[in-house]
């Protein structure tokens, strides 16, 4: 799917250079073609500003197994991160999800800072990756 509509989005452009503003209706296409697109049931966690002093909006929601999903988006809804990885063998309870082994450090850091996420001190191994961590949403009434 994701090949097709770039190949439309190419063809439509012909031989012009793509504007900013090409690449914002991009990267909304890819988003909403992307399993973590923002999702009206999906919800958002709040706001946090990166190391790189960008704001950025965290929501969570399922990935299609029914495992949660946490991703990051800017203001016009350009994704920044997929903060969760979906790791079909992980066992995790409601709420607890695997983190991207993607994310730069510095962004976990200020994630974990926020007071939404609690390191369950458990760790999972996927493919080549070895001991990533496992984070679970905090309720409000649970800080």
């Amino acid at each position: 799917m994701k090949l097709t509509i770039i190949r439309e989005l190419l063809d439509a452009l012909g031989d012009e250079s793509p504007t900013a503003d090409d690449r914002k209706v991009w990267a909304d296409v890819m988003a909403q073609a992307s399993q973590t697109a923002v999702r009206p049931d999906d919800a958002e966690l709040g706001r946090f500003e990166l190391p790189s002093e960008r704001e950025v909006r965290i929501f969570s929601g399922q990935y299609g197994n029914g495992c949660t999903a946490v991703y990051a988006r800017d203001d016009e809804g350009i994704p920044e991160a997929t903060i969760s990885i979906n790791v079909e063998t992980a066992e995790l309870d409601p709420g607890e999800f695997v983190v991207n082994h993607d994310i730069p450090r510095d962004q976990l850091d200020s994630w974990m800072a926020s007071g939404v996420f609690r390191d369950t001190g458990r760790t999972v191994d996927y493919g080549f990756v070895r001991g990533q961590p496992v984070w679970e949403l905090l309720k409000e009434d649970d800080e």
